[in-house]
């Protein structure tokens, strides 16, 4: 695989571009290069090594090593301009490079350098003939049938919720799992804050999932991206210069940046259905007295036979308007010096190079997140009746809410608007988070409902769930003042991860030629490599912590490896033009036939939480004709 394959540049390492990740889905651990750090006029050609690279190059070239050679001694200006789209959509892709170079001083020196910028802009799946068709052909009676309008009615549509009378999977498709009115009608709330009838579309062949049209979720109109917008920046430059007429001094830097960030809005954190049993995304469960239930909507749900708890399915993407701002930002810095040379001795020819090569890459994530303990906080409100006045301002819950709610302040929701006010200043009437009557206690992670539901991953402490606590509407999502920005900035978070790896990299080689054959001179090649890695992955607490409704991710502080590695190679030439044990004619289809073996031994130790050592061998070797 990719990790297995090591990718150099003039035959040196390039530190990797996959550094301790802060997106644990979808990527493969490794020491994988981007090969976009490298502007394309800057090369000159690409060496592949399919079998053989690991003695000569090292454990992580087992399955093949990829050797980018860049141009030495270019002169002149080269500057190329590019701009692509697609025939049957539109997402182009600006690209602008340019190589500078020259020699000085009668030739014994050069410097190049490389600029390369790309934009490439984005499309969301739908936009795509090509996806679209395939993520909305559903077979039925061995035919693929195209919906253009494919939905997936298990959830509601990306603003609204389809609530059902038990925590189990929806299907209105077969009539499963649903509320219904007197006229048989599915009931869903669809983001506008009251019921409204569930439009199942066209079913699709025989599918109880997929529809054409209708009022559930499409993913491919909505949420999902065809092409990411990417922007890039990559700076390099080369440079040589003869100290002698036998040694020189060389050098190489990259600088790359790259920058992705979501077309859409996300809505991974914005998800709860039974379908989805990660925690914090299953169905959730609400009182059927939730205050933001009309009386005649909450009849006529009691009329279709509901009890004390909705359990609701559905996606909520104004719930955290800011889930679109996903950006990952990852920046590559290296630089090689190093001095190389020759010299004979008799006959024999001998070269020799020394290296020292540093290089880091950072990725930075930054998006917002909805904060479960939040959510459920915000979710489970109550009206306060005099009873839960009384309980709001007894002396023994204010003396719970001292710590956590500064000089006593809490937001209501009155006449429709957020009111910050005492304790002693809330009436009969305001909605209020419930747990402001319980603080200090356990969130109830399912308000209104049994415990079968929905869970944080982790246990927020008082402060973290109450502060700033603001009753949310589940049920006016598409209506903007609903949700007030008190609400919205109460249950969501920025939440940040920064991962980084560095490679330190020391080589010296020397070789040339050994014992003259038949056929040619034996040349070996003799080095030492010591390299050091390490590289840290530093989480937001919301994510480290399980506070999100995202995966819980955790941060590793330190991580190291380094390697200590001696190893050599050798070629024995066994036929050539010259000599071809008196066969000539016979063989005269091969023009030369060598030999080679590598070695390598490789001492290792990491440490991270704790130490390892590994200490082992690689031994290759292959015979090649060429004619």
């Amino acid at each position: 695989g990719t990790q297995r394959t090591l990718t150099v540049v003039n035959g040196r390492r390039f530190v990797p571009g996959n550094p301790l990740s802060p997106d644990p889905i979808g990527r493969n651990a490794g020491s994988q290069v981007d090969i976009n750090a490298f502007p394309a006029a800057m090369i000159e050609r690409v060496e592949v090594l399919s079998i053989g690279g690991a003695p000569i190059y090292g454990s992580d070239a087992l399955a093949g090593t990829v050797n980018i050679v860049l141009k030495e001694d270019f002169e002149g200006i080269e500057i190329k301009t590019q701009r692509d789209d697609y025939e049957d959509f539109s997402a182009p892709e600006y690209n602008i490079s340019g190589v500078f170079g020259a020699n000085f001083l009668d030739g014994r020196g050069n410097v190049t350098a490389g600029i390369e910028y790309e934009e490439q802009k984005g499309a969301v799946r739908n936009d795509i003939p090509g996806l679209r068709d395939r993520a909305d052909c559903f077979a039925s009676g061995g035919q693929c049938i195209i919906a253009p309008e494919g939905v997936f009615n298990i959830l509601q549509g990306p603003n609204g919720f389809l609530p059902a009378p038990t925590s189990g999977l929806p299907l209105p498709g077969l009539g499963i799992n649903m509320f219904t009115d007197a006229q048989g009608n599915i009931l869903t709330f669809a983001g506008d804050g009251g019921l409204s009838v569930f439009d199942m579309g066209t079913r699709v062949g025989t599918s109880p999932v997929f529809f054409s049209g209708g009022s559930g979720f499409n993913s491919d109109d909505d949420f999902q991206e065809g092409v990411v917008p990417v922007e890039r920046m990559v700076i390099m430059s080369t440079g040589h210069f003869d100290l002698t007429d036998k040694v020189r001094l060389f050098f190489e830097t990259n600088f790359l940046n790259t920058r992705a960030s979501d077309l859409l809005t996300q809505t991974q954190n914005a998800f709860n259905s039974a379908a989805l049993r990660a925690p914090g995304q299953g169905a959730f469960g609400v009182s059927i007295d939730n205050p933001f239930i009309s009386a005649a909507d909450r009849q006529t749900l009691i009329d279709a036979g509901a009890g004390n708890t909705l359990w609701l399915n559905g996606i909520g993407l104004n719930l955290n308007p800011n889930a679109g701002a996903n950006i990952l930002e990852t920046s590559t810095y290296r630089t090689v010096g190093g001095f190389e040379g020759e010299f004979y001795s008799g006959d024999r020819n001998f070269n020799w190079d020394i290296s020292m090569n540093f290089g880091r890459t950072t990725q930075t994530r930054s998006v917002s997140v909805i904060r479960g303990d939040a959510f459920f906080n915000a979710a489970d409100s109550i009206i306060l009746d005099a009873g839960g006045l009384a309980q709001l301002n007894d002396p023994v819950n204010q003396s719970l809410l001292q710590p956590t709610i500064n000089s006593q302040q809490l937001n209501v929701i009155r006449n429709g608007a957020v009111v910050n006010v005492g304790t002693d200043q809330a009436q009969v009437g305001d909605i209020i988070c419930r747990g402001f009557l319980n603080p200090g206690g356990p969130v109830d992670q399912n308000p209104g409902g049994p415990t079968e539901g929905i869970s944080t991953g982790g246990t927020p402490t008082p402060d973290a769930a109450l502060v700033g606590c603001t009753p949310l509407n589940l049920f006016g999502l598409m209506d903007p003042n609903s949700n007030p920005f008190e609400t919205i900035n109460f249950i969501t978070s920025p939440a940040q991860s920064f991962g980084e790896i560095n490679q330190l990299d020391f080589v010296a080689n020397f070789g040339g030629d050994l014992v003259e054959l038949p056929a040619g001179w034996l040349q070996f090649n003799l080095g030492f490599e010591r390299r050091r890695e390490y590289g840290e992955l530093q989480n937001g607490g919301v994510l480290e912590d399980g506070l999100s409704r995202a995966l819980q991710v955790a941060s590793f502080p330190s991580a190291e490896v380094t390697s200590k590695e001696a190893f050599g190679e050798m070629v024995i030439p066994v036929m050539s033009d010259n000599f071809k044990f008196g066969f000539d004619d016979a063989l005269s289809f091969i023009d030369r036939l060598d030999v080679h073996g590598a070695y390598r031994r490789i001492d290792a130790r990491g440490e991270s939480d704790s130490s390892s050592e590994l200490l082992g061998n690689a031994l290759s070797g292959s015979v090649n004709t060429y004619s």
